[in-house]
């Protein structure tokens, strides 16, 4: 007997574990379990599980003697919290909005069955000590949706809460009662209880993400009135609207979003959606109000979940109402079908997800088609989301986007016109400043850094890394500053990333053939080098040419009479570590006789040991350097690639 008592003991421990029901309990009888664990800092709302339309309500003033009953969504008063008094006993306190919260009590201390509850102590002195204003807590387990589900008892009576009459839109009035009679409840945290119908629509890793809310199948987005507006101001769909940018935050303890307000460079306003005089009432208009912080006497009109649709669209639901958004010219209000929309997320706020909301579409292109046959969206002065001078937004005319680069990729841009400010003529990318117009309309980024092309670059990189069915095109022009140092810059960076060509080779599947071979083809001739050429042939071929067709060549080296520095700044004595710096890690080879070059007299005369090829946009440079690692001698050229053997043979 004792070991089968040691086994039922097991088991009870073995399925509280397993049920998640708080260790801090007393065990009861089929009942469940009283919890001393309940939720007291929080505004509660209490449901009924049979018909979840249901939730407790007091009458409209919320006075003493006031009779706690049922009531749809639509009633106002339905905000309670707990406050622990002792052990498992608690009292259930009504909060009112501009008014004295009051405790819940079984009206005049009855142990009868159908006795009314009703307010009327204000004070937690007044519950202790008063067990009709006392009650317990059974936890029977969660649903399948996972709310909370509690047997309410009085202390003073030992009844049960649950209703009287039936549910037919009459405000049935709760009442204690006896155990055949006793109703199941859902207490949830200031949100209606779930529906298992919900949406996540932010990955796992983002607590919150910029998006756009737009009237599904219309350009029209939702908008503020402007980034000035005032608590109370009703936004509106418009189809050319400059404040249509909303912070989704993912509220966790209460399973809903805040739909925040941000201005430029999506920086805070402290402004969420909101609904009008925190009504809970059919039609009520929906606003933005100061953004709330969710304590225990705080209002949760500021929730919002979404329910997506088979078309995938969705219906943005008030969480604490569990009506609707709906669309009714000239405001939002609540209603009981609500809108279809489309949720655009713009970009999540991690690393991992900051391009994972975008769509793929070029993926479903064929290889074989011409990029002049695919209608390609595009951006007119891509980087003008942010600009330096624009302090009214709305009448801007340098500002031609309201989303960042970023976000217009997200948003299945995949051509982009770049205006360029090269800041001087040795410019690396991060010294080219994006513009409009010039210098004086400065491009920014969202945190209000002067946005630059590595900027733009490492963003296409990154977006690329990520998807690798698109490709971006970048036209990047001058606007402003030096050409050269624009050409400078953008060959710079060609070179530091030359290696990420060999990469793409992956991307073709082993039975393109052709692709692959053109690929290979292009590799080839990036790496094209003066090794390939005789020497006298290569020189006579350059200067029979020369610029006319593309073509040229110099050479320099210490002792003679060109001395001048290449475009990067590297002269004749630089060191090995000073050349490395301004062109990237190179391969340094031993000077041999087979060097084509090798015989030409400002080599000899120097003693060149060792030699290295730099890229650089179309030129090719070579460095030779002496024993002392120091440079003695620079050859370079220009369009290398393009001159084959059988044009050098001509001049042997």
């Amino acid at each position: 007997m004792k070991t089968i008592k040691r086994i039922m003991a097991a088991l009870i421990c073995m399925t509280i574990a397993l049920t998640g029901i708080p260790i801090s309990v007393k065990a009861a009888d089929s009942s469940g379990s009283m919890s001393t664990e309940m939720e007291t800092n929080s505004e509660l709302f209490i449901t009924l599980e049979e018909n979840k339309d249901y939730r407790w309500n007091v009458n409209d003033n919320a006075e003493k003697n006031s009779v706690v009953h049922l009531d749809s969504s639509e009633g106002n008063n339905c905000r309670f919290r707990l406050d622990h008094i002792e052990n498992e006993w608690y009292g259930i306190k009504h909060i009112k909005v501009d008014g004295t919260d009051r405790f819940a009590d079984v009206d005049g201390k009855s142990k009868d069955s159908g006795a009314v509850l009703h307010l009327w102590e204000s004070s937690d002195s007044e519950v202790k000590g008063n067990n009709h204003r006392q009650f317990a807590f059974y936890y029977i387990g969660n649903d399948a949706n996972g709310n909370a589900r509690y047997y309410i008892k009085n202390r003073n009576s030992g009844k049960w809460i649950g209703y009287e009459g039936k549910l037919n839109n009459n405000n049935p009035k709760i009442i204690q009662t006896d155990e055949s009679n006793r109703k199941v409840w859902l207490i949830t945290k200031s949100v209606v209880p779930l529906t298992g119908k919900e949406s996540q629509v932010l990955k796992e890793e983002d607590t919150s993400a910029i998006c756009e809310i737009h009237e599904a199948g219309k350009l029209d987005a939702l908008n503020r009135a402007s980034n000035i507006a005032v608590p109370g101001s009703c936004p509106t769909f418009q189809v050319m609207g400059i404040t249509s940018k909303w912070k989704l935050k993912w509220i966790p303890e209460y399973h809903a979003y805040q739909i925040d307000a941000v201005s430029d460079g999506e920086s805070k306003t402290n402004l969420s959606l909101d609904v009008e005089g925190e009504s809970g009432k059919l039609w009520a208009s929906v606003n933005i109000w100061t953004t709330e912080k969710f304590d225990r006497n705080q209002n949760t009109s500021q929730l919002w979940r979404f329910f997506k649709q088979k078309d995938g669209t969705y219906k943005i639901q008030n969480a604490r109402t569990g009506w609707y958004i709906e669309n009714r010219v000239p405001s939002l209000v609540f209603g009981k079908e609500g809108m279809n929309v489309e949720l655009s997320i713009l970009a999540g706020n991690t690393a991992e997800t900051a391009y994972s909301y975008a769509n793929e579409w070029m993926a479903g292109i064929p290889d074989e088609a011409l990029l002049s046959s695919i209608n390609i969206p595009a951006t007119h002065d891509t980087g003008t989301a942010g600009v330096v001078e624009d302090l009214v937004p709305s009448v801007s005319i340098t500002s031609c986007q309201n989303l960042y680069y970023d976000e217009q990729l997200n948003m299945g841009a995949r051509s982009f016109d770049i205006r360029a400010n090269a800041t001087k003529d040795d410019a690396s990318a991060a010294d080219v400043k994006i513009v409009h117009g010039g210098e004086l309309w400065q491009c920014q980024e969202k945190n209000g850094n002067d946005l630059t092309l590595q900027s733009i670059l490492n963003t296409s990189l990154g977006f690329l890394e990520k998807h690798k069915s698109e490709t971006v095109i970048l036209t990047v022009k001058p606007d402003a500053g030096s050409t050269i140092g624009l050409e400078h810059a953008v060959a710079e960076f060609i070179e530091k990333n030359k290696r990420m060509l060999m990469k793409f080779k992956d991307a073709f599947d082993a039975g393109d053939k052709e692709g692959y071979e053109k690929l290979e083809n292009l590799a080839k001739m990036a790496k094209k080098d003066f090794s390939k050429f005789n020497s006298e042939n290569f020189v006579n071929f350059c200067q029979r040419y020369g610029y006319n067709h593309g073509y040229a060549w110099n050479g320099q080296w210490k002792g003679g009479s060109k001395k001048k520095a290449t475009a990067r700044g590297v002269k004749i004595g630089a060191s090995k570590t000073k050349v490395q710096k301004a062109y990237g890690e190179l391969t340094w080879k031993k000077c041999t006789s087979k060097d084509p070059f090798s015989k030409m007299k400002g080599l000899k005369k120097n003693k060149v040991k060792t030699y290295g090829d730099a890229v650089y946009g179309k030129y090719r440079i070579r460095f030779y350097l002496n024993s002392k690692k120091k440079v003695v001698a620079i050859i370079f050229a220009c369009n290398i690639s393009k001159i084959k053997k059988k044009h050098l043979k001509k001049y042997m």
